[in-house]
């Protein structure tokens, strides 16, 4: 739940004051996967998007929900309730006596994965644990693609710099998988607001307040997805805004 500060009060209540804190910690730089859902019903359709694309390109997924989203009360059309939604747990190795998707896996990444693979790294597959004649290593250092840590004992640059490369490239990919952000009201307007998160709903009440009480016109561009982020996308229709230019 996102938070206003460090302390009680306050900081438990609606305030958009986490994303640096999601967007930085860590020991170092790593790809994740940062989604701001915008209302309940966004939250509930978000969940299982987001597991698949956890599982699907092997990262963590952070979720930025407020004090206005989880506690707060809205109706929900019940058709728009989905409890059997697709799951894609990606590229794995099951106990099926199929073992050439480990070697694959490892001949891919020895080859340093040039750009023409790129697009296949997300459909590398992964034993699942239990399975026969494979071994499942899960540890908190840095590892080759055997399973071997580069820790103090075994330090190796080259193996440490192609495995931050490899996860690096992940986020071109999966942006892929994700809807980039729509404008939402009048293609032609004065204003353009744009905002993130639970401040969907207050941002389009403004959208009508200011054309009805003051005769101006406004647009919203809401960013729901912070990482990946669309910046092209949102690049163009934001210079779109500006020149009025939106072929």
């Amino acid at each position: 739940m996102q938070r206003a500060g460090p302390a009680t009060g306050v900081p438990t209540k609606t305030e958009q004051g986490d994303l640096w804190q999601a967007l930085g910690a860590g020991q170092g730089d790593y790809p994740r996967l940062i989604v701001a859902p915008t209302s309940q019903l966004d939250l509930f359709q978000t969940i299982p998007e987001l597991f698949n694309l956890c599982d699907k390109y092997q990262c963590p997924g952070l979720v930025l929900a407020d004090l206005l989203i989880s506690e707060g009360t809205s109706s929900i059309d019940p058709d728009e309730l989905d409890f059997n939604v697709r799951i894609d747990r990606g590229e794995l190795i099951l106990p099926n006596g199929n073992s050439d998707g480990a070697s694959s896996r490892q001949r891919l990444q020895r080859q340093g994965l040039p750009a023409f693979q790129e697009h296949r790294e997300r459909h590398l597959p992964r034993a699942v644990p239990g399975v026969p004649g494979h071994i499942f290593t899960a540890a908190t250092d840095e590892h080759d693609e055997d399973g071997t840590l580069v820790s103090d004992e075994f330090t190796n640059p080259n193996i440490r710099r192609m495995m931050v490369e490899k996860r690096g490239r992940k986020m071109k990919a999966a942006i892929t998988d994700i809807a980039p952000p729509k404008l939402f009201g009048p293609e032609s307007a004065a204003v353009t607001l744009v905002g993130w998160g639970s401040t969907e709903g207050v941002i389009r009440e403004a959208v009508e307040k200011l054309a009805g009480e003051e005769g101006i016109v406004a647009n919203h561009l809401h960013i729901k997805w912070i990482i990946p982020f669309h910046a092209a996308e949102i690049g163009r229709i934001l210079c779109a805004e500006q020149t009025g230019d939106r072929d």
